[in-house]
């Protein structure tokens, strides 16, 4: 299984490298970084901290990034070989579920890994400029790894469920829609019911707790603390309840989960391929029942 594996990811690095788009868009983003670099260089008299404010714009590109591209890029990883018809190619090649997931999804992972990493040089500048230390640099990275673990493992998932994939995409989309202003949502209007009984106040109190914990279990909300004057951290000290740890322990998890779904909903999903653009659904079923 791991040779089949790393014969899919060194196949899709390949193809990779032979995108120009692929290499246009690394080309830019780094062009942006240093944009921003010496935009903050000019300006750094104009700041009380110029470093906090180049690294600041920086962090909030990355996390944007990698949220459209949990609904764009990793929404696409399996959905593409369905619609290009070369899945069941895959599949009589006796290459399993497994196999198939972690070769399409490995690549794209490392890719927005090393697109994350690679800024590292550029951002420790911004310890040099002043306003922000090195232990906030690291916890920033180390939420923004996380954010991406369990969006590519969410957009994964939306890849084996969907058939085509602007159905994963605009599935993904209302989501991430859903997770960024939902619970605010949701707990404001269990706030305003103002319920009075028992089990409406029992009911309010752990829908709360729920929203407050999935707010609390957002990259940004932890970003946000990171990138503020004083802030310290000590994996230690950190409580499991709230911070920056519980944030990356949750993410880690349920990207876990979300991989562990789309490894047993991979063969259901995908038994019976229908050719995007050609027959229904419904007739295809009539067309085997006669």
């Amino acid at each position: 299984m791991i040779g089949k594996t790393l014969a899919l990811v060194q196949r899709a690095f390949r193809v990779d490298a032979r995108d120009w788009r692929s290499h246009a868009f690394r080309a830019a983003l780094a062009g942006f970084i240093l944009w921003v670099l010496a935009t903050s260089q000019i300006n750094q008299f104009s700041f009380s901290a110029p470093g906090r404010s180049l690294f600041g714009t920086v962090v909030w590109l990355n996390y944007w990034f990698i949220t459209v591209a949990g609904a764009t890029f990793f929404a696409s990883a399996i959905t593409e070989e369905k619609e290009e018809r070369t899945l069941s190619l895959l599949k009589m090649a006796d290459i399993g579920p497994l196999a198939i997931l972690m070769g399409k999804w490995l690549p794209r992972l490392t890719g927005a890994m090393f697109l994350v990493l690679v800024q590292i040089p550029f951002t420790a500048l911004a310890v040099t400029l002043g306003g922000i230390l090195w232990h906030q640099i690291v916890a920033s990275y180390a939420s923004l790894l996380a954010h991406l673990i369990v969006i590519g493992s969410l957009g994964l998932l939306a890849s084996v469920y969907f058939s085509r994939t602007s159905y994963a995409v605009t599935t993904m989309a209302i989501f991430l829609v859903a997770y960024h202003i939902g619970p605010y949502l949701v707990k404001e209007i269990t706030q305003e019911i103002g319920l009075t009984s028992t089990l409406g106040v029992l009911f309010e109190d752990v829908t709360v707790w729920l929203c407050e914990r999935l707010i609390n279990a957002r990259s940004d909300q932890q970003l946000s603390e990171a990138l503020s004057v004083g802030f310290q951290f000590s994996a230690s000290s950190a409580s499991w309840s709230s911070g920056l740890l519980y944030q990356i322990l949750s993410n880690v998890i349920a990207g876990a989960i979300f991989f562990g779904i789309s490894w047993l909903i991979f063969e259901p999903c995908t038994r019976n391929e229908v050719e995007p653009g050609g027959e229904s659904v419904w007739w295809n079923r009539l067309r085997h029942m006669g």
